[in-house]
């Protein structure tokens, strides 16, 4: 599987257009497909087949989804909740009525939109409440 990319219109990589990503991230960059994704790594300074430097992925944050700013995290159930976890630690209890399909993602990384509601003390127990209005997946449980 090959992914190429192209900066965005006003953001140059050293005079460099178009590249070919490589690395273990590339199956969920490709699930992230029409998103606005910042991607980390460096330059391989080899070529491809086709003729294009090779960008070794090493991260990456998903910046937009159709406008919107997602959470990333992989789905827990805890009880009868579900929870989506970030790698920043952040806790997101999930409610609302996306939540049957989303349920059976149970260990995937996803991301969602949403409104988000913040309790009195969210910022020291870094747990939020999503009401999810669109998800995707990630990665596969």
């Amino acid at each position: 599987t090959r992914l190429i990319c192209r900066p965005e219109v006003g953001v140059s990589d050293r005079g460099q257009g178009t590249f070919q990503l490589e690395g273990d991230l590339l199956a969920e960059l490709l699930n992230l497909q029409g998103a606005r994704v910042l991607i980390e790594g460096s330059n391989t300074g080899r070529l491809s087949e086709y003729r294009l430097p090779i960008f070794l992925v090493t991260g990456y944050q998903l910046l937009a989804v159709d406008g919107s700013q997602p959470v990333v995290g992989v789905l827990t159930k805890t009880k009868d909740r579900l929870i989506l976890q970030t790698e920043e630690g952040k806790f997101y209890l999930l409610s609302g009525q996306l939540l049957p399909m989303v349920e059976g993602y149970i260990g995937g990384k996803l991301w969602l939109t949403g409104e988000i509601k913040k309790g009195v003390f969210s910022w020291l127990t870094r747990k939020y409440e999503l009401i999810p209005d669109a998800f995707g997946v990630i990665r596969t449980p």
